[in-house]
């Protein structure tokens, strides 16, 4: 309703659906319910007036607020006489100690409006994409919290007095920089080695022990692209859908698209 909160809100909505609402209908106006883009929402229309031949905020309006602001700028004769009716009902009701309540406006509605609102769906089978043009409101299925989404096994912090040892390892080295300054080396990764391939460059190289055999330059030549360049449209276009059907669900993205 776009009217706030608490008593004020109350004695407004009491005086719009009991007074003014019916005498703007006898004038004309309309009033549909909209669940497009929001469940349970009214939309109010002046006479004459439809969604396409308007704009919504500016000749028919989603809140009851915006309709009493129109009334409060008294545009003509019959709108003036209403604004005059809005004024001495809200110094009537204010008098008033218990309201009745008025609160059918609230944009999500009662428990059949929310049944409305399809569910998310699973992901484990072809969905329709169309609810990521805005067409329809899914409600939040679950918090990102568990050994899916966060690191669940953290090994403990080492304290400083402790004594490093190889148990204590939980890495592994992958590139040394003192043996990868080696002639051969450097000059082969400045002047060979293609720029989307070098990160898995440096560990087969590591795993190599540093050494440009024929062997190796083959394992080097195998490595596929890491940005997705040797990708065909057909996998960027099945990257596309499959990213919004799994929810960037990106372990089950890689399963779909069998690439790690």
């Amino acid at each position: 309703s776009g009217l706030g909160y608490g008593r004020k809100k109350q004695e407004l909505l009491y005086v719009f659906w009991k007074w003014i609402w019916p005498k703007l209908a006898a004038l004309g106006w309309t009033k549909t319910e909209s669940s497009a883009d929001r469940l349970n929402t009214c939309l109010f229309f002046p006479p004459g007036i439809t969604k396409k031949s308007g704009k919504r905020g500016k000749a028919y309006y989603d809140r009851i607020r915006l309709v009493i602001t129109r009334l409060l700028e008294r545009r003509n004769e019959e709108e003036s006489a209403v604004a005059d009716t809005l004024v001495e009902a809200r110094s009537e009701v204010a008098q008033v100690k218990d309201i009745p309540s008025m609160c059918k406006d609230r944009k999500w509605g009662n428990s059949e409006a929310r049944q409305r609102v399809k569910p998310r769906p699973s992901t484990s089978g072809r969905v329709d994409l169309s609810w990521k043009d805005g067409g329809t409101i899914y409600p939040k299925r679950s918090s990102r919290v568990g050994a899916e989404f966060q690191a669940t096994d953290i090994p403990e912090v080492m304290k400083s007095s402790e004594q490093y040892d190889e148990s204590h390892k939980f890495c592994d080295q992958v590139w040394d920089p003192t043996r990868g300054k080696s002639v051969d080396v450097a000059q082969f990764m400045d002047s060979d080695a293609a720029h989307n391939k070098k990160e898995p460059m440096l560990s087969v190289l590591h795993e190599n022990n540093y050494e440009l055999t024929d062997a190796v330059k083959a394992k080097l030549d195998a490595i596929e692209p890491v940005d997705g360049s040797d990708w065909t449209q057909e996998e960027k276009k099945k990257f596309s859908e499959e990213i919004f059907r799994l929810r960037k669900d990106l372990k089950a993205l890689s399963q779909v698209m069998n690439k790690s």
